[in-house]
Protein backbone atom coordinates (compact mmCIF):
# COMPACT_ATOMS: atom_id res chain seq x y z
CA UNK A 1 0.00 0.00 0.00
CA UNK A 2 2.35 2.64 0.60
CA UNK A 3 4.51 1.77 -2.76
CA UNK A 4 1.18 2.33 -4.41
CA UNK A 5 0.45 5.38 -2.23
CA UNK A 6 4.24 6.63 -3.62
CA UNK A 7 3.04 5.73 -7.38
CA UNK A 8 -0.25 7.48 -6.82
CA UNK A 9 -2.20 4.51 -7.16
CA UNK A 10 -5.25 3.87 -5.44
CA UNK A 11 -4.60 2.22 -1.70
CA UNK A 12 -6.28 -1.03 -1.35
CA UNK A 13 -6.43 -1.13 2.58
CA UNK A 14 -9.81 0.30 3.87
CA UNK A 15 -10.99 1.42 7.28
CA UNK A 16 -12.04 -1.41 9.87
CA UNK A 17 -16.26 -1.74 10.39
CA UNK A 18 -17.59 -1.18 13.53
CA UNK A 19 -18.28 -4.66 13.83
CA UNK A 20 -14.69 -5.44 13.13
CA UNK A 21 -13.38 -3.00 15.45
CA UNK A 22 -15.55 -5.06 18.13
CA UNK A 23 -14.70 -7.72 17.18
CA UNK A 24 -11.24 -7.06 17.46
CA UNK A 25 -11.43 -5.30 20.93
CA UNK A 26 -12.99 -8.38 21.86
CA UNK A 27 -10.25 -10.52 21.33
CA UNK A 28 -7.76 -8.58 23.16
CA UNK A 29 -10.40 -8.08 26.31
CA UNK A 30 -12.04 -11.60 27.14
CA UNK A 31 -12.82 -10.18 30.73
CA UNK A 32 -14.99 -7.87 29.91
CA UNK A 33 -16.92 -9.86 26.68
CA UNK A 34 -17.74 -12.47 29.48
CA UNK A 35 -19.01 -9.85 31.89
CA UNK A 36 -21.05 -8.20 29.04
CA UNK A 37 -22.34 -11.51 28.09
CA UNK A 38 -23.31 -12.62 31.28
CA UNK A 39 -24.96 -9.04 32.31
CA UNK A 40 -27.03 -9.30 28.87
CA UNK A 41 -28.17 -13.36 29.82
CA UNK A 42 -28.88 -12.15 33.51
CA UNK A 43 -31.20 -9.68 31.14
CA UNK A 44 -32.31 -12.06 28.54
CA UNK A 45 -33.51 -14.09 32.12
CA UNK A 46 -35.26 -11.58 33.51
CA UNK A 47 -37.16 -9.95 30.80
CA UNK A 48 -38.29 -13.80 30.04
CA UNK A 49 -39.75 -14.44 33.96
CA UNK A 50 -41.31 -10.84 33.58
CA UNK A 51 -43.05 -12.32 30.20
CA UNK A 52 -43.89 -15.82 31.92
CA UNK A 53 -44.72 -13.84 35.57
CA UNK A 54 -47.24 -11.38 33.20
CA UNK A 55 -48.71 -13.88 31.23
CA UNK A 56 -49.54 -15.80 34.58
CA UNK A 57 -51.02 -12.99 36.41
CA UNK A 58 -53.43 -11.78 33.67
CA UNK A 59 -54.57 -15.60 33.33
CA UNK A 60 -55.54 -15.17 37.13
CA UNK A 61 -57.05 -12.15 36.86
CA UNK A 62 -59.72 -13.52 33.85
CA UNK A 63 -59.81 -16.58 35.80
CA UNK A 64 -61.17 -14.37 39.37
CA UNK A 65 -62.73 -12.39 36.96
CA UNK A 66 -65.17 -15.39 35.74
CA UNK A 67 -65.89 -16.36 38.99
CA UNK A 68 -66.83 -12.99 40.26
CA UNK A 69 -68.95 -12.72 37.82
CA UNK A 70 -70.55 -16.17 37.60
CA UNK A 71 -70.96 -15.99 41.57
CA UNK A 72 -72.57 -12.49 40.59
CA UNK A 73 -75.24 -13.53 38.32
CA UNK A 74 -76.39 -16.29 41.02
CA UNK A 75 -76.87 -13.71 43.63
CA UNK A 76 -73.53 -15.04 46.15
CA UNK A 77 -72.44 -11.97 46.70
CA UNK A 78 -69.91 -12.45 49.41
CA UNK A 79 -67.95 -15.11 47.01
CA UNK A 80 -68.35 -12.70 43.77
CA UNK A 81 -66.83 -10.08 46.27
CA UNK A 82 -63.66 -12.14 47.29
CA UNK A 83 -63.36 -13.10 43.70
CA UNK A 84 -63.10 -9.03 43.12
CA UNK A 85 -60.65 -8.63 45.98
CA UNK A 86 -58.54 -11.18 44.50
CA UNK A 87 -58.11 -9.86 41.40
CA UNK A 88 -57.84 -6.41 42.33
CA UNK A 89 -55.07 -7.45 44.67
CA UNK A 90 -53.57 -8.22 41.35
CA UNK A 91 -54.39 -5.45 39.07
CA UNK A 92 -55.68 -2.43 41.05
CA UNK A 93 -56.58 -0.13 38.54
CA UNK A 94 -59.25 -2.84 36.95
CA UNK A 95 -62.32 -0.25 36.61
CA UNK A 96 -65.08 -2.84 35.72
CA UNK A 97 -63.71 -5.48 38.75
CA UNK A 98 -63.54 -2.33 40.85
CA UNK A 99 -67.37 -1.75 39.99
CA UNK A 100 -68.47 -5.20 39.32
CA UNK A 101 -67.10 -5.46 44.10
CA UNK A 102 -69.27 -2.13 44.29
CA UNK A 103 -72.42 -4.14 43.23
CA UNK A 104 -71.80 -6.73 45.22
CA UNK A 105 -71.14 -4.55 48.26
CA UNK A 106 -74.36 -2.86 47.55
CA UNK A 107 -75.93 -6.30 47.02
CA UNK A 108 -74.73 -7.45 50.37
CA UNK A 109 -76.06 -4.27 52.05
CA UNK A 110 -79.76 -5.15 50.79
CA UNK A 111 -79.59 -8.60 52.08
CA UNK A 112 -78.65 -7.76 55.42
CA UNK A 113 -81.31 -4.88 55.50
CA UNK A 114 -83.86 -7.76 53.97
CA UNK A 115 -82.86 -10.31 56.40
CA UNK A 116 -83.85 -7.43 59.49
CA UNK A 117 -87.22 -6.47 58.15
CA UNK A 118 -87.69 -10.37 57.95
CA UNK A 119 -86.10 -11.40 61.37
CA UNK A 120 -88.52 -8.07 62.94
CA UNK A 121 -91.16 -9.25 60.93
CA UNK A 122 -91.08 -12.70 62.41
CA UNK A 123 -90.79 -11.19 65.97
CA UNK A 124 -93.93 -9.35 64.97
CA UNK A 125 -95.79 -12.17 64.05
CA UNK A 126 -94.60 -14.45 66.82
CA UNK A 127 -96.20 -11.79 69.59
CA UNK A 128 -99.35 -11.82 67.43
CA UNK A 129 -99.68 -15.40 67.43
CA UNK A 130 -98.73 -15.36 71.23
CA UNK A 131 -102.02 -12.84 71.55
CA UNK A 132 -103.97 -14.72 69.47
CA UNK A 133 -103.06 -18.46 71.41
CA UNK A 134 -105.28 -16.62 74.43
CA UNK A 135 -108.42 -16.87 72.70
CA UNK A 136 -108.26 -20.94 72.68
CA UNK A 137 -109.13 -20.42 76.08
CA UNK A 138 -112.13 -18.04 76.26
CA UNK A 139 -115.85 -18.95 76.60
CA UNK A 140 -117.95 -16.08 74.51
CA UNK A 141 -117.10 -15.08 71.23
CA UNK A 142 -117.31 -11.78 71.77
CA UNK A 143 -114.05 -12.05 73.79
CA UNK A 144 -112.37 -14.16 70.89
CA UNK A 145 -113.07 -11.44 68.76
CA UNK A 146 -111.48 -8.63 71.14
CA UNK A 147 -108.39 -11.18 71.80
CA UNK A 148 -108.23 -11.46 67.77
CA UNK A 149 -108.44 -7.89 67.23
CA UNK A 150 -105.52 -7.13 69.96
CA UNK A 151 -103.31 -10.05 67.70
CA UNK A 152 -104.35 -7.87 64.25
CA UNK A 153 -103.52 -4.55 66.44
CA UNK A 154 -99.92 -6.15 66.39
CA UNK A 155 -99.59 -7.65 62.89
CA UNK A 156 -102.30 -6.11 60.93
CA UNK A 157 -101.79 -9.41 57.95
CA UNK A 158 -102.29 -11.76 60.47
CA UNK A 159 -104.78 -14.05 58.40
CA UNK A 160 -104.96 -16.48 61.76
CA UNK A 161 -106.51 -13.56 63.79
CA UNK A 162 -109.30 -13.33 61.16
CA UNK A 163 -110.13 -16.69 60.82
CA UNK A 164 -110.52 -16.50 64.66
CA UNK A 165 -112.90 -13.06 63.90
CA UNK A 166 -114.81 -15.24 61.37
CA UNK A 167 -115.17 -18.48 63.17
CA UNK A 168 -116.31 -16.24 66.32
CA UNK A 169 -119.06 -14.58 63.77
CA UNK A 170 -120.15 -17.45 62.13
CA UNK A 171 -120.61 -18.84 66.08
CA UNK A 172 -122.50 -16.02 66.72
CA UNK A 173 -124.79 -16.67 63.36
CA UNK A 174 -123.52 -13.58 61.55
CA UNK A 175 -122.94 -14.84 58.40
CA UNK A 176 -121.90 -11.39 56.31
CA UNK A 177 -119.07 -10.99 59.23
CA UNK A 178 -118.01 -13.98 59.13
CA UNK A 179 -117.98 -14.06 55.28
CA UNK A 180 -116.24 -10.73 55.33
CA UNK A 181 -113.15 -12.12 58.24
CA UNK A 182 -112.61 -15.15 56.36
CA UNK A 183 -112.02 -13.39 52.33
CA UNK A 184 -109.99 -11.13 54.46
CA UNK A 185 -108.25 -13.97 56.50
CA UNK A 186 -107.42 -16.04 52.85
CA UNK A 187 -106.39 -12.57 51.30
CA UNK A 188 -103.89 -12.18 53.68
CA UNK A 189 -103.02 -16.28 53.78
CA UNK A 190 -103.95 -18.02 50.75
CA UNK A 191 -103.43 -21.20 52.51
CA UNK A 192 -106.38 -21.12 54.54
CA UNK A 193 -109.28 -21.49 52.43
Amino acid sequence: DLRRFLKGEPIAARRSSRLGKVWRQARNNPIAVAGIAGAGLILLAALSWWLVRSAQTTGKVEQYRREANSYYATGDWNNALVACEKALAIEPLDSPIDELRDKCLAGIVRKQKADEKLRANTEVRQRAKTALDRAVGVATSDQKIQIAKEALKIDPTFGDAYQVIGDAYKAKGEFDNAFAAFSKAIELTPTLA
